[in-house]
């Protein structure tokens, strides 16, 4: 009766070690993953604006709207043009993605 305690005991105690190795384990892999940076935001930020502003020289509806003051039509049409943006991105991720497989 008492070897079998025993034995419970250790396991036990093989069990919890097992469970403070894999948890350290975690830690360890979530802190030495990088921290988005205030630089890599910062980046995406003036890509956006490029982009934003490109689209503007380029539609002389949207600069006549935006010198005339009147941005709300500008808005909902950025909108749809971000989203569109967004669309032909996770298109060609796809396209890429199949072409890997």
């Amino acid at each position: 009766m008492q070897g079998n305690l025993d034995k419970k005991a250790w396991l036990r105690i093989v069990e919890a070690f097992i469970g403070i190795i894999m948890i350290t384990g975690v830690v360890l892999t979530m802190m030495s993953r990088p921290a988005v940076t205030d630089v890599s935001v910062q980046q995406e930020t003036v890509k956006l604006e490029k982009f934003i502003l490109d689209r503007v020289v380029a539609d002389p509806l949207l600069r006549s709207q935006i010198l005339s003051g009147d941005v709300s039509e500008f808005v909902i049409i950025m909108r749809f043009v971000l989203v569109e943006c967004l669309l032909n991105a996770m298109f060609t991720a796809k396209k890429l993605w199949l072409a890997v497989i």
